[in-house]
């Protein structure tokens, strides 16, 4: 059910026949006490340029006005680490734009 429902709303590239793979948890320690079950989701869509540009472009933004820098600071992340992590991020970005018209089984 939950499987069909998310090929329904997602988009994926038409040359990959197992485009998506799901995990169930219920064992983490915070799951035990509550019931609850956490579910991660992997897939390869025609859409995740797009999605990670807006994530990186409000990382962006925020990083740029300083939002809490404070915060990762505490943790010892400072900001060229942050800085790294969104060129890290850039670069993936740009892969998929790469491979954008790229089918190889065409």
């Amino acid at each position: 059910m939950l499987r069909k429902s998310i090929f329904h709303d997602l988009s994926f590239v038409d040359y990959n026949p197992f485009p998506i793979d799901c995990w169930l948890d219920r064992t983490g320690a915070h799951l035990k006490a509550s019931g609850e079950t956490t579910l991660a989701v992997c897939s390869n869509s025609t859409h995740t340029a797009a999605h990670l540009e807006s994530v990186v472009d409000r990382c962006r933004t925020k990083l740029n006005a300083g939002a809490y820098l404070h915060w990762y600071e505490k943790y010892h992340c400072d900001k060229e680490r942050l800085v790294s992590a969104l060129e890290a991020c850039q670069e993936i970005i740009d892969a998929y734009h790469a491979a954008e018209d790229v089918n190889p089984f065409a």
